[in-house]
């Protein structure tokens, strides 16, 4: 069987890296669909379905299946190629880390079946979006954003701006409308 790895390990190291990739994009977005997900008014059924749709299918459908060939393909081309060295040992630890993340998602994902994200999440990832940032009125609730994201809000000059909201209750706007 070794010589069977071994002459195929390209194609075997080939669907290992592709299997990276599909799981890390899933690990890299999933995050920004929750905040997506809790960025929907509560009376707009449509757009909380949609993102519980996409964050389902984008966990079983592409990350499960990534995570599982990662691993299987990683652990056969390790056992049977016999990889070894300190560097084997660091990559181990981040497969662990990784694997972690995965099941905190998937946990994520399960408790978050009818609920947004708390607030300070969403705040924190608010403050990582880059664009000009301005005050909303306190008073501006969900029900004063229109079905883009976007909400009119008054500039110190009185004017008022078209911005996109990344919390409106917490009085943080990310960007303009073009």
């Amino acid at each position: 069987m070794s010589d069977w790895i071994a002459a195929n390990y390209d194609l075997l190291r080939g669907i290992h890296i592709l299997a990276i990739i599909a799981w890390m994009a899933g690990l890299l977005y999933l995050p920004r669909l929750f905040v997506y997900h809790a960025m929907c008014a509560p009376d707009d059924r449509v757009g909380i379905e949609r993102f519980k749709t996409m964050e389902r299918k984008l966990y079983y459908g592409i990350m499960m299946p990534g995570m599982v060939l990662t691993v299987v393909f990683g652990t056969w081309l390790w056992l049977g190629y016999g990889i070894t060295g300190g560097w084997m040992h660091a990559k181990f630890a981040l497969v662990l880390v990784l694997l972690a993340y995965h099941v905190y998602l998937g946990k994520l994902l399960a408790r978050r079946a009818g609920v947004a994200l708390p607030q300070p999440a969403l705040d924190a990832v608010g403050e990582l979006v880059p664009g000009e940032r301005r005050e909303a009125p306190r008073e501006a609730g969900r029900g004063d954003v229109d079905p883009e994201g976007f909400v009119e809000v008054l500039d110190a000059e009185g004017g008022g701006a078209i911005v996109h909201c990344c919390s409106v209750t917490a009085g943080r706007c990310c960007r303009r409308r073009a």
